[in-house]
C-alpha cells in the first residue's frame, strides 16, 4: 500500500522527534532513491504509476520537512539521476542499479 502525503509527513516528523530525544543537535539529510520500485501492492496499474506516485510523495514530504526544520536538508539524488539530460548513463543495463558515476555525482 502506498501511503498518502499526510501519513508520510506525519511518520517522518514522528521519527525526527524520536531521534531528537536522543540527540537534540542532530542534523539530517533527506533524499529520495532514484532506483525504481521492484514491486508494488497496486495490482491494477502499470508499474510506472505507483512508482511515480511513491517517488512524488517522498519528494514532496522531504521538501516540506526540509523547509520546516533548519536542521534538515534535502540532497537531490533523485533529480540528478532520474531527470537529468542523459540520465540513462547513470543506470546499469538492467535500468535498476545506479552506476558508480551516478552515485558519485549524487
Amino acid at each position: 500500500m502506498n501511503f498518502s502525503f499526510g501519513r508520510t509527513l506525519e511518520n517522518l516528523k514522528a521519527m525526527l522527534a524520536l531521534l531528537r530525544e536522543n540527540n537534540p543537535k542532530l542534523k539530517v539529510i533527506l533524499t529520495v532513491s532514484p532506483v525504481p520500485l521492484v514491486a508494488t501492492a497496486v495490482t491494477n496499474a502499470h508499474a510506472l504509476v505507483p512508482n511515480t506516485y511513491t517517488k512524488s510523495v517522498l519528494r514532496a514530504v522531504a521538501g516540506e520537512v526540509a523547509g520546516q526544520y533548519s536542521s534538515v536538508d534535502y540532497s537531490p539524488s533523485y533529480e540528478l539521476i532520474s531527470h537529468g539530460v542523459g540520465a540513462e548513463r547513470f543506470f546499469e543495463p538492467n535500468l535498476r542499479s545506479v552506476t558508480t558515476q551516478g552515485a558519485t555525482i549524487s
